[in-house]
């Protein structure tokens, strides 16, 4: 006997089970893991006892758990988990049924309905009367139909009656529920609902189920090449429920699909009718196994796996007779089936086809990354069993591996592989068909060529691993797995500019000598390179000194060699150097002993002579020169690391289309670094950058809009200058010489203030004839000219300087090569790993340059009397150089002779008479003058 116990437990509820017979009874509720939701639940509210072929069910409503509504289901003699009533007696909850809509008080009727599906196991109707209720007051209820199984009830419900389903008006549908019943005599039952002031009667339907077999003549394909015919016999055997004796119950139709092939996109088999697919109907009265013929077509890739066939089915009514419902299909049996037509294997006498694969590989055992630019896998995979259908080999190897080709032997089978997948991790997927479809006992050799991308691997080692699997019955896959080490390649050249180091150590003179190695590396890998340097501090057991100071000792005779070695020391187990021979240097130091010459003279000679010959120039002129700089815009690259990178895409050297546009080892011109051999490209675009050696990224090259350091021109700078010339005893500053200490606090130059020498960079800036804004974003070198020029036969205060500004550089850009004025800085750090990276600064600025040039004078007579005396004597010296040449060196010397000296004969000759005091001439004077002339003709 079953009760329900709503009360109990604060009205959270429970069900006692008594036994009649041995007087016990059972107290059964939720378990303790569940009670959160049970208070106030009414368990026990309704309750049902359901009879299986493996006993019985007790099922009780709670419909108030967790305003939703909740049926539970217990079993007894269970291997589930067990819950203890009040008298021990073993029970376990089997199901838990739960309703949707909130407030619709699920499970406030449960009642057992018998089996109304057919299945020989009794179902169950589970009322609740208050669904709906908020949304249409006027019509609201819901019955929900659970059937049996062999395993309990179903989780899920086959059924959902709801009162607007059956008329409109009826108000708590589902109240109570009562089942079992055939009032019409047809051996299907009825249930019976009640609601306010109602009851309704729902009549149950036929449920069919079908064993769709299939069979085919032949029962195999024997050959997929020769168009053979195939016949299949379709049967729908009828399961028919149990004691139906209505007359009307085959009044109804099958309609049914058959798909050809289902598992391949390319068929194998086709209708009669040269189609895949084919669908059609028959009657319940016509014959239950039609037949169905297929043409086998020819096959070109998989030719030994099965053809699978689809069948789908539904049944339809063929009669409107209401006093006979139609019937419908299990709702918990899928309607459709699948069928399988075998291909006939060639194993002899075997049922199975038995394929042995053998897998093997030989390659490398080290990767050199950097250095290695392929890598070649040569593998063997043998079959000494059976034939192996639909061989398939996957390749999985890491990411830093670029498939590039496969290569068979001549005598092996096809070998055909895909693209390569995108890895999803740091592994690649490659899959090739072998020798398809046929994989028979003929070995295949091939080979599988990879590129390195020399990127570094995420692990130390790298590793292949292939997989061959075939479509064989009862086949295994076979795995191999290739571990190759992997190593990182760099190149280091160790040279000493000085091969060869002599020192004279005679009468214990000591000298210090510097032993210089050079390292020059490429180490994009960050190989950590020790340089050991080993210097001999003893010779014939005697020590020579320390390292610092290498001496001779008493033992010396002549002459004595010494190497000095340095060696290059690294981590071999993980970088291989490409260039041992040029891992090590040596220096031979040569200690002489000879006779001391003392250099003691020919210092101070030296000296003396070295400043009077300074005093002499400072005597003559004095000039001095100073330089400052303000930064006024910076460009700043963050954390740059010796790595490689694309090189920046506005150097035209390092534009390429493709590798070999980047030789490898070259140095980008104009660039940062040197050329690898790899050229970048971004998306789609034909050409790219050269991929480079250097501190990566590369220097960024825009620069900030608007200069950092804008207000700089407001800055004000100090220069004080003074001049002296010593033969003068005369010397004098730029400051005005003055006891008021705020005068230079205050004042600014200008033509009032002359020694006032405090000036305004944006007044240097705009005196020089530029803009102070636009030359603190590009840089610029300002020149400030301070001259000096003083007579000093006049006052001191008439000796004054004089300021002029310039710009030095090239002001626009399309004149020269650079403008403005820059420069790089950096800055180096060591991370947490040993690791060196730096930021690189590019400062631009103002560079100012102070020129001073002085020159004075004053008058002295003996100077003065010397240089006229040099003028008057060079004057004569001229003269007769010019007679000189006049007279016996052109060729008309003779014309000039004679124009020089006149020629007087004897006989001829007349006295000339005396002049006047008064300078002036006679007549007789004038004749005898005439006279002369004639006797001189000139030849032209």
């Amino acid at each position: 006997m079953l009760f329900g116990a709503v009360g109990a437990f604060d009205w959270s509820g429970g069900v006692l089970l008594y036994d009649p017979a041995t007087r016990t009874a059972a107290f059964l509720n939720e378990s303790k893991d569940n009670a959160a939701g049970a208070n106030y639940s009414y368990l026990g509210y309704s309750v049902a006892v359901v009879k299986t072929r493996n006993g019985e069910l007790y099922v009780a409503g709670a419909p108030r758990h967790n305003m939703l509504g909740k049926v539970l289901v217990f079993e007894r003699d269970s291997l589930k988990q067990i819950l203890q009533g009040e008298q021990n007696a073993p029970f376990t909850l089997s199901r838990n049924l739960t309703g949707q809509p909130p407030f619709g008080r699920f499970g406030f009727t449960v009642a057992s309905i018998g089996d109304i599906d057919g299945d020989g196991y009794e179902d169950v109707a589970i009322g609740a009367p208050l669904e709906g209720h908020h949304s249409n007051p006027a019509t609201s209820g819901t019955v929900y139909i659970y059937n049996s199984n062999k395993d309990g009830l179903q989780r899920t419900f086959s059924q959902r009656i709801t009162a607007a389903d059956i008329a409109q008006g009826l108000q708590y549908f589902g109240q109570s529920i009562a089942g079992g019943f055939d009032f019409t005599g047809d051996s299907l039952i009825e249930i019976a609902v009640g609601s306010l002031e109602n009851v309704t009667v729902l009549r149950s339907r036929p449920v069919f189920r079908f064993n769709v077999t299939m069979s085919f003549t032949p029962g195999r394909i024997l050959n997929f090449h020769n168009k053979s015919i195939i016949t299949a016999e379709l049967c729908f055997n009828r399961i028919s429920p149990l004691e139906t004796s209505q007359s009307g119950i085959l009044n109804y139709k099958i309609h049914y699909t058959v798909d050809l092939d289902v598992k391949m996109e390319k068929k194998r088999v086709e209708f009669e009718n040269q189609t895949n697919t084919i669908s059609t109907e028959m009657s319940a009265t016509e014959p239950s196994c039609p037949e169905l013929r297929m043409q086998v077509l020819p096959c070109d890739y998989n030719c030994f796996s099965s053809v699978t066939l689809r069948v789908r089915y539904h049944i339809s009514s063929t009669s409107e007779d209401v006093d006979h419902p139609a019937p419908m299909l299990n709702t918990y049996q899928e309607p459709e089936a699948y069928f399988q037509l075998p291909y006939k294997e060639d194993c002899g006498n075997k049922t199975v086809c038995v394929a042995n694969l053998t897998l093997k590989f030989l390659s490398q055992k080290v990767l050199v990354v950097g250095y290695t630019k392929e890598l070649l896998l040569n593998i063997s995979l043998a079959n000494s069993g059976d034939d192996s259908y639909m061989t398939r080999m996957v390749l999985k190897y890491p990411q830093n591996l670029q498939f590039k080709n496969i290569i068979p032997e001549p005598s092996s089978p096809i070998i055909d592989c895909g693209r390569p997948e995108a890895p999803k991790s740091s592994f690649s997927r490659m899959t090739c068909n072998v020798g398809h479809p046929i994989f028979r006992k003929t070995p295949a050799h091939f080979s599988v060529i990879w590129q390195l991308n020399e990127m570094r691997f995420p692990e130390k080692s790298a590793v292949i691993t292939m997989n061959v699997t075939n479509i064989n019955e009862n086949s295994t896959a076979v795995t191999e797995a290739h571990e190759l080490d992997v190593t990182y390649a760099f190149t280091a050249v160790l040279t000493r500019p000085t091969p060869l180091v002599y020192v004279n150590i005679s009468q214990g003179l000591s000298q210090n000598r510097a032993f210089q190695f050079n390292l020059n590396s490429e180490n994009r890998y960050g190989a950590e390179v020790k340089l050991q340097i080993y210097v001999p501090v003893s010779i014939q057991g005697h020590p020579v000194t320390t390292v610092k100071n290498v001496t001779g000792t008493q033992f010396l005779t002549g002459r004595t060699e010494l190497q000095v070695i340095g060696e290059l020391a690294f981590d071999r187990a993980l970088y291989v150097g490409l260039t041992e021979e040029t891992h090590r240097a040596e220096i031979t130091l040569v200690l002489l002993k000879g006779e001391a010459f003392s250099f003691l003279p020919v210092i101070i000679g030296s000296s003396v002579g070295g400043f009077l010959l300074l005093a002499f120039i400072i005597f003559i002129l004095y000039k001095g020169e100073s330089v400052f700089f303000v930064m006024t815009n910076l460009i700043v690259t963050l954390n740059q690391r010796q790595d490689t990178c694309p090189e920046s895409p506005g150097i035209p050297d390092a534009v390429c289309y493709q590798n070999r546009d980047c030789s490898r080892g070259e140095a980008v011109i104009a660039g940062n670094g040197v050329k690898t051999g790899r050229c970048w490209k971004v998306g789609g675009n034909i050409s790219g950058t050269c991929e480079i050696l250097a501190w990566c990224p590369v220097e960024k090259k825009g620069k900030p809009k608007k200069p950092l350091l804008a207000n700089a021109e407001n800055f004000t700078v100090y220069i004080k200058n003074s001049i002296r010339f010593p033969k003068f005893r005369f010397s004098k500053t730029n400051v005005l010489d003055t006891e008021d200490d705020s005068y230079l606090k205050a004042c600014r130059y200008s033509t009032e203030h002359r020694y006032c020498p405090i000036f305004r960079l944006g007044d240097l800036v705009s005196w020089a004839g530029s803009n102070f804004q636009g030359m603190a974003s590009e840089g610029g070198v300002i020149g400030i000219q301070i001259e000096w020029d003083c007579d000093l036969n006049k006052p001191p205060s008439e000796c004054n300087p004089h300021y002029s500004f310039s710009r030095l550089d090239i002001k626009f850009a399309e004149n020269s090569i650079s403008s403005g004025y820059n420069f790089r800085f950096a800055k180096y750090y060591r991370d947490a790993e040993g690791v060196d990276y730096r930021t690189l600064i590019k400062a631009y600025g103002i560079r100012f340059d102070v020129m001073v040039n002085g020159k004075a004078g004053k008058f002295n007579i003996i100077p003065t009397i010397i240089n006229v005396g040099s003028g008057l004597a060079l004057m004569g010296a001229g003269a007769f150089f010019c007679d000189l040449v006049l007279l016996y060196l052109m060729k008309k010397s003779n014309f000039y002779r004679g124009k020089k000296y006149e020629e007087v004969k004897s006989g001829s000759r007349k006295s000339l008479p005396g002049g006047t005091v008064n300078g002036n001439q006679n007549a007789e004077s004038l004749a005898g003058l005439n006279q002369l002339r004639q006797l001189q003709p000139v030849e032209t």
